[in-house]
């Protein structure tokens, strides 16, 4: 996987992220659960993974982010899916 790629993916779960907390519904529930608005949250990096499933060996590409507290703390995780086309798949937004 190259570095231009590596970016881009990174980028789509940023983006994918932000999108998925600007939900009323996702905005309210994590401003409940961590006492403080979702933009205040830290995106940090966490993993890129890639798997291989069905007859064809299709690959499934998931971006993983760290999602901390403005005072360092893990606070849960964001996790953004794609299929080898570069479509989106899934997400998972997951609070501690």
């Amino acid at each position: 996987m190259q570095t231009v790629e590596i970016k881009r993916l990174l980028e789509a779960a940023r983006e994918a992220f932000k999108d998925c907390v600007s939900l009323s519904e996702n905005r309210l529930q994590a401003r409940d659960e961590l006492g403080f608005p979702p933009e205040a949250i830290i995106i940090e990096k966490d993993f890129i993974k890639i798997q291989f499933h069905g007859p064809d060996d299709e690959r499934l590409i998931e971006v993983r982010l760290k999602l901390q507290a403005p005072d360092g703390k893990d606070v849960g995780y964001y996790a953004y899916q794609e299929d080898e086309s570069g479509e989106f798949v899934d997400e998972f937004f997951v609070l501690y």
